[in-house]
């Protein structure tokens, strides 16, 4: 007998009709779910993430396409033999005036489970939500957070095969968004609260998963899909470093370089350093009698040269001792760009300054290593190039995340972006070197 390795499988197209126009919600979306994993659907809203599960459950047919749980046809209705499905939907499907037990009573016997186990299984359901308190009160006088926890152990009530869940820490409170995890992780999917073998009980379940929350997909989640506008393609599916290492972009790097000594900077221009300027066309003719010309384009409210114009309006005259310095570091960042360009860094931009602190967005043109080399090169280079200390990250998965956004935004022909991605001090300039 071939042994099954995929719990599930489909591939759906569906269409739905919106002011007299056909619009395509599920586009060939196609990906499968292997046994033990939990599969996460992110998107941003109106991506199809709902309209999915819906058709997983048979609550509605899509146009064409097919789905496979246990390899078994979830549309072949001729077969004897069908898969067990858990659902919690996106709105909780409780009974408002049943109480919490009631309602547990109710799914219990409706998926079949014997008499003699019902109050075992009641009692181990209440206790592992935490809604012994609440075994009594009406649905309708739950919070939003135990009414979601109470929707996500009705679904998975029987141990079905695979178990949908749309959104389902809405409106939970950390602690309760943390035991909802746990309870997925190794309730379900390891069933380690029965005591059982964890390997032969993860072989046998999976989770689809939807959530807004890049923390529980990062806990929970063994691989991703990114849905965006009823599509998955080939960069947005994957472990989440997988993912990352596809599309990773640029690396930020933030840079303090070493203060000048004071005789190194004025050697040559004692007399000069204690002249005063008043204007900023005095400023640029100090830079070019420096020979600094290459520096002359910084000079201006937008770009490198806004410490300088700054106190040159605060104080309205500025000493040349302030333009030495600002040279001075100027030729440190210069040195570094070039130094980076070399070992093949492109694109080098800096989004954020202050005094001799730099934070650089650098973009590799070879995406692979990316952090050892950036480190390997720092190491060397930090004596050379007068780095007093240094940082850097790499592309993270929300930012990631949130350039697909970006992207599936500007596509649908949205001019007034509902975010703006910028660097974390919200400097509004952006300088090219």
């Amino acid at each position: 007998m071939k042994e099954i390795k995929k719990i599930m499988q489909f591939r759906l197209n569906c269409f739905k009709l919106c002011k007299k126009k056909t619009k395509l919600i599920l586009d060939d979306l196609s990906f499968d779910v292997e046994k033990g994993e939990c599969f996460g659907l992110i998107g941003t809203n109106g991506a199809g993430k709902t309209t999915c599960f819906r058709c997983l459950c048979k609550e509605i047919k899509p146009d064409n396409g097919l789905i496979k749980i246990n390899d078994i046809n979830m549309f072949d209705y001729s077969s004897s033999e069908k898969p067990s499905i858990g659902y919690c939907p996106q709105f909780d499907a409780l009974f408002e005036y049943l109480t919490v037990e009631e309602n547990i009573h109710f799914f219990i016997k409706l998926k079949g489970v014997s008499q003699d186990n019902l109050k075992a299984l009641t009692d181990s359901i209440l206790k592992s939500l935490d809604l012994k308190n609440f075994k009594d009160i009406p649905c309708r006088n739950l919070s939003g957070g135990n009414k979601r926890k109470l929707s996500v152990g009705i679904s998975i009530i029987g141990k079905p095969n695979v178990i949908f869940l749309d959104e389902p820490s809405t409106g939970m409170d950390p602690y309760t968004r943390r035991l909802l995890l746990n309870i997925l992780n190794y309730g379900y999917l390891k069933n380690q609260t029965n005591g059982g073998n964890n390997e032969n009980n993860a072989q046998n379940k999976g989770i689809i998963l939807t959530t807004h929350s890049l923390e529980e997909v990062e806990a929970l989640c063994d691989r991703i899909g990114v849905l965006i506008d009823g599509k998955i393609n080939r960069k947005r599916i994957g472990t989440i470093n997988q993912i990352i290492n596809d599309n990773k972009k640029e690396i930020v790097l933030s840079i303090e370089f070493k203060k000048p000594s004071i005789n190194e900077l004025t050697r040559n221009f004692e007399k000069t350093c204690e002249e005063e300027v008043k204007d900023v066309k005095g400023i640029k003719e100090f830079v070019s009698f420096l020979n600094k010309y290459n520096y002359l384009k910084y000079i201006k409210e937008e770009s490198l040269g806004r410490d300088l114009l700054y106190l040159l309006k605060t104080k309205k005259t500025i000493n040349k001792y302030n333009i030495l310095i600002w040279v001075r570091y100027m030729d440190y960042l210069h040195k570094l760009v070039e130094k980076l360009k070399e070992k093949n860094f492109s694109e080098i931009t800096c989004v954020a300054f202050k005094i001799n602190n730099f934070i650089l967005n650098i973009k590799n043109k070879d995406k692979e290593g990316c952090d050892s080399l950036i480190y390997g090169f720092m190491e060397s280079n930090k004596n050379a190039l007068l780095i007093e200390e240094y940082a850097y990250t790499l592309t993270t998965f929300e930012k990631i995340f949130l350039e697909f956004c970006k992207e599936a935004y500007q596509d649908n022909g949205n001019i007034q972006e509902p975010f703006d991605i910028k660097s974390e001090n919200n400097n509004k300039f952006k300088v090219e070197l």
